[in-house]
C-alpha cells in the first residue's frame, strides 16, 4: 500500500487559499489510508464509505473554486482547465456511484480513490495549476 503524501513547498500555488485546499484535499487521502491499514477495524466500512463521499464532495467544492478564481480574475486557460477537472469530477462520480453498489468491494475501491486522486492532484498542482500562479499573485488573491 502507498505511503501518506507529505506535502512540499514545490507543490504551492501561492495561494494560501488553494494551497489550503490542496492540503486538506490530501489529507483526506492520507486519512483513507490510514484507515485501510487497520482491515479488522470494526467500523471500517462506514468510515471508508464516508471518507469516500466526503472526498468527492470537497473535490467538486475545490475545483469549483478554483474554477471561480480563474474566471474571476480572467486568467488564460480556463475553459482547458475546467475541461481537465470535468474528467476528473466524472472520476469522482463513478466511485461516488461504485460505493453505493451492493457487494462492492470498499478496501480496493477505497485505495483505488485515494491513489487516483494523489496521483492526479499532485501532478496537476505540478503541471496544471502552475499555469495560473502569475495572473492570481497579479491580482493579490490570497
Amino acid at each position: 500500500m502507498r505511503r501518506p503524501f507529505k506535502w512540499g513547498n514545490e507543490y504551492s500555488v501561492k495561494v494560501d487559499s488553494l494551497d489550503e485546499q490542496h492540503k486538506y484535499f490530501f489529507d483526506l487521502t492520507n486519512q483513507i489510508l490510514t484507515l485501510l491499514e487497520h482491515p479488522h477495524n470494526p467500523h471500517l466500512k462506514e468510515r471508508l464509505i464516508l471518507l469516500i463521499v466526503k472526498l468527492g464532495r470537497y473535490a467538486f467544492f475545490h475545483l469549483d473554486f478554483e474554477e471561480d478564481c480563474m474566471s474571476r480574475y480572467a486568467c488564460p486557460g480556463l475553459v482547458a482547465h475546467r475541461e481537465i477537472h470535468e474528467a476528473y469530477r466524472n472520476k469522482v462520480i463513478n466511485y461516488l456511484r461504485r460505493v453505493r453498489e451492493e457487494g462492492a468491494d470498499l478496501f480496493k475501491l477505497a485505495e483505488e480513490a485515494a491513489e487516483f486522486s494523489q496521483d492526479w492532484l499532485s501532478g496537476h498542482i505540478l503541471s496544471k495549476d502552475r499555469e495560473y500562479i502569475d495572473c492570481l499573485e497579479k491580482n493579490d488573491v490570497e
